[in-house]
Formats: structure tokens, C-alpha cells, sequence
């Protein structure tokens, strides 16, 4: 069934951020519901980080893959950041998704967690941006990703929303419509899906020093 949250009514209580693009509605990331769920209270880093790298999450018949670099900068006043993010929902549960193809264009919104305990994992974005569906403008898509840090036992996981031209939620993986994959996130915030295959690097300054 067609969920008939709208992007604006479900962003209502987040964060507020350090810098917006003024030509739209500020649009904050879902740090609500996520970090409110985290085992470990999590410390929001601010707007300043970037993200890398890309990857692959298959649960049975479905499957997503994404790929590219989310990027904020201080001193920014015009924009948030910028995006060169592709994600192909190449089988997911939604028709009117699967086969698709989300290429993003700008930021909306973008805050970067880092969680009270290193050992559990390095650190969490939470992005809103704005971009294309096959070409369609007007599609936003709400993207949720946790840097496991380094070591064989840590995993990375990833949480992909989109939101229609008319603001309408149309798939998330993770939740309503869709669901196609469990939530597996046990580091700042619960409702994110582990990746199959890939690396995601979340580089975020700590006291001034950028730790990746």
C-alpha cells in the first residue's frame, strides 16, 4: 500500500541545521526516530563531513546498490553540500521503484553522529538530498549510513527512503512501503540494513582533527 506520509509532516521535528539552500523549504535529516533508538547516546557532529564509497544490499529476490561521495563543507551559505550519490533499486517490492534508477543533484540537509562508544562503530550520516528518478525531477531521497570502522567484525550499514515530486513517501528500505530488508543497525540508530558487499567511509573532524 502507498504511504501518504509527506515529506514535510514527517520532517517536522528534526534537527535544526547549521546552514540551508534558501531557495527551498529547509528539509531536515530523520534524527529522530534513529538516534532516539540508539543503544549508545549519540553526539551530532554538525554539517561539516563527507562520505564515500558505495555498496550493495540483497535480501533474497531484492536488491539496491548505491555509490558516490555526500560532501559539507564549512562556509557554506548558498548550498548544504553536494552529492555525486547514484542509487539503482534494481529489485525492491514497490512496482513503481523497482528497476529504477535515483541519481542525485544536491543536499537539502546533512548532519554527521558520531556515537558515545568508538568500539561500536565510527560514525553515521543522516542526508536528505534532491535529484532525478529515471530522469523525473523533483524526487528526494533520504539517505541514512553508518561507518562500521575498521575490522573484520564490523559492518557498515545503509538506509535509502525516496520521497515522490509531490512529497509523498514511495519506498524505504527498511520500513513502509517497501521493507524488502531487515533492520540490522546496532550503532546510532536501529533501522538500517547491513551491506552485502562494499565499504562506506564517513570522514567527520573530531576536536579539529578529521580521523580518517
Amino acid at each position: 500500500m502507498r504511504s501518504s506520509r509527506a515529506l514535510p509532516v514527517l520532517m517536522a521535528a528534526f534537527l535544526p541545521l547549521a546552514c540551508t539552500d534558501s531557495s527551498v523549504d529547509p528539509v531536515q535529516p530523520p534524527l529522530d526516530t534513529e538516534v532516539a533508538a540508539a543503544p549508545t547516546g549519540p553526539t551530532v557532529a554538525g554539517t561539516v563531513g563527507r562520505v564515500t564509497g558505495g555498496g550493495h544490499v540483497r535480501n533474497g529476490p531484492w536488491r539496491v546498490s548505491f555509490a558516490g561521495v555526500v560532501e559539507a563543507a564549512e562556509g557554506r551559505e548558498a548550498e548544504t553540500g553536494r552529492t555525486t550519490v547514484v542509487a539503482h533499486f534494481h529489485e525492491v517490492s514497490i512496482p513503481a521503484v523497482s528497476g529504477r534508477t535515483f541519481k542525485a543533484r544536491r543536499v537539502i540537509a546533512i548532519n554527521f553522529v558520531l556515537p558515545d562508544d568508538p568500539r561500536r562503530c565510527h560514525a553515521a550520516v543522516f542526508a536528505t538530498m534532491e535529484g532525478t528518478l529515471d530522469g523525473e525531477p523533483g524526487w528526494v531521497m533520504v539517505y541514512r549510513a553508518n561507518d562500521g570502522g575498521p575490522g573484520k567484525d564490523r559492518v557498515d550499514t545503509v538506509r535509502l527512503s525516496l520521497f515522490d515530486p509531490g512529497g509523498t513517501e514511495a519506498y524505504d528500505m527498511t520500513g513502509n512501503p517497501g521493507a524488502d530488508f531487515p533492520r540490522e543497525s546496532v550503532c546510532v540508530g536501529l533501522g538500517r540494513a547491513n551491506l552485502t558487499g562494499g565499504n562506506l567511509t564517513i570522514h567527520v573532524p573530531r576536536e579539529g582533527i578529521d580521523v580518517n
